[in-house]
């Protein structure tokens, strides 16, 4: 419930706290008094679009203090939890406005965007106009609507959970199926690859000992060459040994012809000789045997190494990862059969989640087609008192496209009037003057009260239009109204504002050199002088008073 609002610097009113109570209060006044000031102030204090034409002219500043209980609705909860705030028995809002049109915003001194005051204050309060019907025009909201008056909040509950569950689900299976049809369409590639790099079977660091092996041979080759030559000059008929062998014999047969002793050194030398090129033949040998491989060696480790680096080139891998990627490559295709399953799986998942949504769906729509039923009588019971009694609502429930389903149902609800017999229902915007779109929506409200979860509702001169009977069936149905909620109500009719709860009254004064507006709650015999306006102009009579007296009467009976 709004409880209080406090202005400053608005337009034309200086500074002015205003208290209010439960049911309905009325705000009367004269034309151009400042009621419209008055809602453009708690428009702004709500979350309204900040104007700076809306600041008092003189001044830098101004703001709009507004202050509610706490209603405990569900969508307060969450807005105060989304944004962190802490909730309180009552809740402040506000805003300051400066000359140059920005603007702060504020809950509970908590500095927030205008749009979390929107929020807030939509589970607070609702504004309507007789030109501003928004909830009658747009069929979104008759849903919504009709909702509110089903009381549908759980078996609507469990239609957005389930819708969320199939649409999750489904979500999940085509992504899979996704997945699978792209591997799928590679499967002949990847088996192939796989096939190849098994047949390789390719070990860790094998790349870089076959590349050091490689080296070690090819080194070894140039070695051997090395020892060929060494050795071939070492035997055989023109090397070193022989010719060592070929002087010992001359200088032997020598021996018989000269002085034995002057040979003898020369041989034992080559004796010497021989034995140690002997020696050295033997030990190049051995080197010789140790260093022996076969030539295939070479050529294999060769093949082998060539193998791994074409491996490597073709998967774009280093060869140590070619031993990880043979386990991707099985991964994948083991994925091809497992991903099949889980596709049938999900499929039926998806499907089952898709049934329980149209169950309850169904329900739902059940739900719904009960109250509408209801709805509909309930509106006429108030249409006759409020002269529309020739008019006829209607409530069209249909069914969805399939992919216009969502977390609301499969239904699309319109509200559809005619207001004159034997003519065709059509939509409320099209058939309605704005008068009876006035009453039809305080019709419906009047029906729908008492399962609103916001505790503030303001009609701006909701009675346009209408006059006598009509403005006291009016009268009676925002008093009514009242019951379940607060009602703000700007009115020009005395029989309307008979019925309030609390009456406040707007006029303009000079003050100062400068016009200012002035909000006075109204009692007893100043209540009466206001009515009385109402009935008779300026000039009020005693049978206008009497005539005002009256109306209290009737009203309080």
């Amino acid at each position: 419930m709004l409880q209080q609002i406090t202005i400053k610097n608005i337009v034309l009113i200086d500074n002015v706290t205003i208290d209010f109570t439960k049911g309905l209060c009325v705000l009367t006044g004269e034309t151009g008094a400042g009621k419209s000031i008055l809602l453009d102030a708690l428009g702004l204090a709500i979350g309204n679009r900040a104007e700076s034409r809306l600041v008092r002219q003189g001044e830098s500043q101004g703001s709009v203090s507004v202050i509610f209980d706490f209603n405990n609705s569900k969508n307060l909860h969450n807005v105060f939890e989304e944004y962190g705030l802490e909730e309180t028995d009552e809740i402040c809002l506000r805003r300051v406005l400066y000359s140059d049109g920005k603007s702060k915003a504020y809950v509970n001194d908590n500095p927030v965007s205008a749009n979390v005051l929107q929020k807030i204050a939509s589970a607070l309060i609702e504004i309507h106009g007789q030109h501003g019907q928004k909830d009658l025009l747009n069929i979104a909201k008759h849903l919504k609507m009709l909702d509110e008056y089903a009381n549908s909040e759980k078996t609507l509950g469990l239609v957005n959970k389930s819708f969320k569950e199939w649409k999750n689900t489904e979500q999940e299976y085509n992504d899979l199926v996704e997945r699978f049809q792209q591997i799928q369409k590679e499967e002949e590639y990847l088996r192939h690859s796989l096939a190849e790099l098994e047949s390789l079977s390719p070990c860790k660091g094998e790349e870089e000992e076959l590349a050091s092996k490689r080296t070690e041979m090819m080194n070894f080759e140039k070695t051997i060459d090395i020892l060929k030559d060494a050795l071939s000059s070492l035997v055989g008929k023109n090397d070193i040994g022989h010719s060592i062998r070929t002087a010992e014999r001359i200088l032997d047969r020598a021996v018989h012809n000269v002085d034995n002793n002057m040979f003898e050194p020369a041989l034992e030398a080559l004796n010497r000789a021989g034995i140690e090129v002997q020696e050295s033949i033997s030990v190049i040998e051995n080197i010789f045997r140790d260093m022996e491989f076969e030539q295939e060696d070479l050529e294999s480790t060769e093949e082998r190494l060539f193998a791994l680096k074409d491996a490597s080139r073709k998967y774009n891998k280093n060869a140590d990862d070619l031993v990880e990627y043979i386990s991707e490559l099985k991964n994948q295709i083991n994925m091809i059969d497992s991903d099949s399953k889980e596709m049938n799986i999900l499929e039926q998942k998806t499907k089952e989640a898709r049934d329980q949504y149209i169950e309850n769906a169904n329900k739902l729509n059940e739900l719904r087609t009960k109250k509408a039923a209801k709805l509909v009588k309930d509106v006429h019971g108030e249409l006759t008192p409020l002269k529309m009694g020739n008019s006829e609502f209607k409530i069209d429930i249909s069914k969805l496209e399939e992919d216009s389903w969502s977390g609301k149902g499969i239904d699309k609800v319109e509200f559809l009037i005619k207001t004159n017999p034997g003519s065709p229902f059509s939509s409320i915007g099209k058939t309605a003057s704005g008068g009876e779109l006035s009453r039809l929506m305080l019709a419906l409200k009047v029906v729908v009260s008492g399962n609103k979860t916001t505790t503030s509702m303001i009609f701006d001169e909701i009675d346009t239009g209408i006059g006598g009977a009509t403005a006291d069936a009016v009268g009676k149905r925002l008093n009514r109204l009242g019951e379940n909620a607060q009602i703000l109500c700007v009115t020009h009719h005395p029989q309307v504002a008979a019925y309030g709860n609390l009456h406040l009254y707007i006029n303009k004064k000079i003050t100062n050199d400068k016009m200012t507006t002035n909000v006075i709650s109204l009692e007893s015999d100043k209540r009466i002088e206001e009515l009385a306006r109402m009935l008779a102009g300026e000039d009020i009579s005693n049978e206008a008073r009497a005539a005002a007296k009256k109306l209290l009467l009737g009203s309080a009976a």
